[in-house]
């Protein structure tokens, strides 16, 4: 389950990085951004698995 939910954040960081450079072009401003959108995902994912285990204690136990 983790990795669908860290596929999707890491899919959804990609293609919001690569839109950007598609439509602002290569220069550091655009570099800064996509580094931003990465911590983003990397901070969503978090959020969604802590949120995941306060809503459902016995989801990640094995």
């Amino acid at each position: 389950m983790g990795g669908a939910i860290g596929g999707a954040c890491g899919g959804l960081a990609y293609a919001l990085s690569a839109a950007l450079f598609k439509k602002k072009g290569v220069n550091t401003q655009t570099y800064i951004y996509a580094i931003l959108i990465g911590v983003a995902g990397i901070a969503l994912y978090f959020g969604v698995i802590i949120g995941l285990a306060i809503a459902f204690p016995n989801l990640f136990n094995k």
